[in-house]
């Protein structure tokens, strides 16, 4: 199983008891620490798409039940992209 990896400057916090149905949580954002964290040691987990950086996090939900955001650190491997290129269609 890969390591979880949880990126810095990003928290969250579970609902509030008198939040309506729909809220699942709370996310807070510190800009300067995620920046630093996704241009130093978060650099490896970046993607790109229309070639603008991306960080692809994954939501997930904790045993206590609050949201939990964590890098989604999954790539396809060689040998699946081998196997499509013997597709017969």
């Amino acid at each position: 199983m890969a390591e979880t990896i949880y990126p810095k400057g990003i928290r969250t916090f579970k609902k509030h008891e008198n939040a309506p149905e729909f809220v699942l949580g709370t996310i807070v954002i510190t800009l300067k620490e995620l920046r630093e964290w996704a241009l130093d040691e978060g650099a490896q987990y970046l993607t790109e798409y229309k070639g603008e950086k991306q960080l692809r996090l994954q939501a997930t939900k904790a045993k206590d039940g609050s949201l939990s955001l964590k890098v989604d650190t999954w790539k396809p491997n060689q040998s699946s992209k081998k196997d499509e290129s013997n597709l017969p269609f």
